[in-house]
């Protein structure tokens, strides 16, 4: 009864994703023999653990017939089995010969294989008693050395050199394998001692901190393995990628010295950063009768993935009978398995959005932009210290932020801004949501600051760029108009233009044109929004302050891949004159990407919607007199459309205070705080947790005759400010505007 549940839900996979062109093959079960997975104790010796493996084989080949099966093996003796053999053969030979007997549905032979620096002699082994092919699922070594308590990394990268040769050099009965492993793994270091025999440590490491529970750090805890060269498998130190904690949001992933070693033999060419062009072809390499291999449309990153099978050995990992497959990978390359082809697929088109002059278009027609900045963070929380990091823009949070879209869909609005988007994240689901109301979305591709997002050195740079493609090209939805990329990169408070450039303003221009080249190779705008900050540049300008930025970099004539000037502004109840001396320096659109009031009066000490309602009215007619959009502008036709900050209270932007009092700044997310900044409306003080149009209030403090409903926490209920009903009475007459909540409820 137990089996047949397995051999049910090997049904259910294979029926759903047989079809997939990325899938090579099935393997089903790894380290089936282990111990530890107690498939051989239960099932009662290796005959019947291989007649187990048989009938799961038998199952997936009735499902899908087109792709090989097999199972995963240890390298660990089988007693019953090496004496029914007669003690002839290598414990990995005897589960080869023993498989061609009792598992006969078997199409090739896979080990999880550890035996230092090379495999020893296991492909004749292997070859003497099997004809099928040999595939190691796993192979490779860690790096750290236990004994002295140190990185081993390039020793790391000899030993993984040495096996892939092997692999390659023992054609055609290797048929590649899959390196052990993409990144380290921190929840490893916990076998316990009675099952892993402890290593030999540094005197600068106490034992008796193993096994490590913790997957929060890194450990050296591991193994005896004597065929390492500090005899112990240090589990948590396998990956080709190390880990870097970040402090807060998501960790770094760093490539080691193997990672550049296996790119090189694989690709036979130099390898830099991690390239993400996934699909587009790199080298051509179709005349190598000496390896077999048909390298054509494949790239640096998939060959990382890669095996040396071609063609030629995938034909003979299908068993006698069978017929060829018509669409057989050039090579091993696609056991990518789903990742390639998760990253191609497109939700829907992305927008048909461009620019001619100083006017944004969206399917010809002119869009001018009536955007919120959108960061839906409930009281309590912090996005800078816990997960998800602000990215509440994934289906998990979609009872938060459903109500929330028909909320700024109702005030006028077309586009939603969002900042904190996990690039690995699946944000399908909202951006469908947005569609339904017809909201455009501009994601960000968030960097922080220079101590955050490193640029220093090249390789710094090229990791940046390969992410940003990868996220934009994930992203392929309709309801995207454009990304916004080196945001706040001039200021000062980021430190990008002295850390990672050395004060050349033309190197900063540079790489955030290389964004934007990124994007828009992915079929997308790209905006910059720069902070209004002074200009550090070298050379004399004629603007100041952020039409000064423009200015330079118009000037310098790198910018030759940017759409959209974007600029976070806050300079009080007016612009001033900042969309005539924008005016003066470029022909590109101007996007105000933030403009903002807080609701607070910081010389009465209380809240004042009032206050934050009448510092919108300024700063919006002022974008509304300077926009192409209306017929009766009396400034510039420069201005593409703002986005107001933000669609609701941030409770934990108190510790980015930097006007400081008593109690600031206040790191608290529980309690509301008025700390800020310097400047600002009338009070000429910005309180940052006061900018929202929304409120949270706690239940007992909801005004009665305010729009406000009961918010899914229970505790806390969420109530429109002033400002909100002043941005929709000017937003709803402002384009075509129809109501899309009754068809949406529909």
């Amino acid at each position: 009864e137990d089996r047949e549940v397995i051999y049910d839900r090997i049904r259910q996979l294979v029926r759903a994703y047989k079809d997939h062109p990325a899938v090579l093959l099935w393997i089903l079960g790894n380290e089936i023999n282990g111990g530890w997975n107690s498939f051989y104790r239960d099932l009662g010796g290796g005959v019947a653990l291989l007649e187990f493996v048989e009938q799961m084989c038998v199952t997936a080949l009735e499902e899908d017939p087109h792709h090989p099966t097999t199972t995963c093996f240890a390298e660990i003796p089988a007693e019953d089995l090496q004496s029914m053999y007669n003690w002839q053969y290598t414990p990995a030979a005897t589960w080869a010969i023993a498989s061609r007997d009792y598992a006969p549905s078997m199409q090739l032979i896979t080990f999880n294989l550890y035996r230092g620096n090379s495999f020893g002699d296991i492909f004749n082994e292997i070859a003497y008693v099997y004809e099928r092919p040999l595939l190691m699922l796993e192979w490779g070594m860690d790096s750290w050395d236990a004994k002295n308590n140190e990185g081993m990394e390039e020793t790391q990268a000899s030993y993984l050199a040495d096996l892939w040769n092997e692999l390659e050099d023992n054609q055609p009965i290797s048929s590649g394998g899959a390196v052990m492993a993409y990144q380290d793994e921190w929840w490893k270091g916990d076998c316990p001692a009675h099952a892993c025999p402890p290593c030999t440590y540094s005197s600068d490491f106490d034992a008796a901190e193993c096994p490590d529970e913790d997957p929060w750090t890194q450990s050296p805890c591991g193994y005896n393995q004597a065929a390492f060269p500090d005899s112990c498998s240090d589990e948590e130190h396998y990956g080709i990628f190390a880990t870097e904690r970040r402090g807060y949001g998501p960790d770094t992933l760093v490539p080691k010295p193997a990672y550049y070693t296996l790119c090189e033999l694989w690709t036979g060419a130099e390898c830099s950063a991690p390239s993400d062009d996934l699909l587009s072809p790199v080298w051509e390499d179709s005349a190598a009768p000496d390896t077999g291999r048909t390298l054509t449309n494949s790239s640096k990153h998939t060959a990382l993935y890669a095996t040396s099978a071609g063609t030629s050995k995938w034909r003979c990992a299908v068993m006698a009978g069978m017929p060829p497959v018509d669409a057989a990978p050039s090579t091993a390359a696609t056991t990518l398995l789903l990742l390639a082809a998760m990253i191609t697929q497109a939700t829907s088109a992305a927008a048909a959005a461009s620019v001619e002059g100083h006017r944004l278009l969206v399917d010809g027609e002119d869009f001018f932009v009536k955007g919120v900045v959108y960061r839906p963070v409930l009281p309590s929380e912090d996005p800078d210290r816990n997960p998800p990091y602000g990215d509440y823009y994934t289906r998990e949070y979609s009872e938060r932020y459903a109500e929330h879209l028909k909320d700024i869909h109702l005030m006028g609005a077309n586009l939603v801004h969002t900042e904190e988007w996990a690039l690995e994240a699946d944000h399908g689901h909202f951006l469908d949501a947005a569609a339904s109301y017809d909201l455009k979305v501009m994601p960000t591709f968030w960097m922080g600051d220079a101590v955050a997002t490193p640029l220093a050195t090249t390789q710094d740079r090229d990791y940046v760029l390969s992410s940003l493609r990868n996220a934009v090209r994930r992203e392929q939805h309709s309801a995207i108009l454009m990304w916004a990329v080196g945001v706040d990169m001039n200021a000062n408070w980021t430190s990008y233009l002295q850390q990672s450039f050395g004060g050349e303003v033309r190197s900063l221009f540079s790489f955030i044109n290389a964004m934007c080249e990124a994007v828009r190779a992915e079929g997308h705008l790209c905006c910059v929004p720069l902070a209004d900050a002074d200009f550090l540049g070298q050379y004399p300008v004629h603007k100041l302050k952020l039409p000064g930025w423009v200015e330079a970099a118009e000037e310098s004539g790198l910018m030759t891949a940017l759409d959209v000037w974007g600029a976070n502004v806050d300079r009080g109840g007016t612009f001033d004159d900042l969309f005539g001396e924008f005016a003066a320096v470029s022909a590109r659109p101007l996007l105000i990407t933030k403009f903002q009031s807080d609701a607070y009066d910081s010389a009465e000490a209380s809240e004042s919607a009032e206050l934050q309602a009448a510092g919108i009215d300024l700063l919006f007619d002022e974008i509304w007199m300077n926009t192409w959009a209306n017929p009766d502008a009396s400034g510039e036709a420069v201005c593409a459309g703002g986005i107001v900050n933000s669609f609701s209270d941030a409770w934990h932007m108190g510790g980015t205070a930097s006007a400081a009092s008593a109690t600031c700044p206040e790191y608290s997310s529980s309690a509301q705080s008025a700390c800020g900044h310097l400047g600002g409306m009338d009070d000429n003080y910005t309180s940052v947790e006061y900018l929202g149009l929304f409120a949270w209030r706690e239940d007992d403090k909801v005004a009665s005759s305010s729009f406000a409903r009961r918010f899914f926490n229970g505790d806390f209920e969420i109530e429109a400010r002033e400002a909100y009903d002043h941005l929709q009475a000017v937003w709803r007459e402002i384009g075509q505007w129809e109501d899309q909540t009754q068809s949406n409820e529909r």
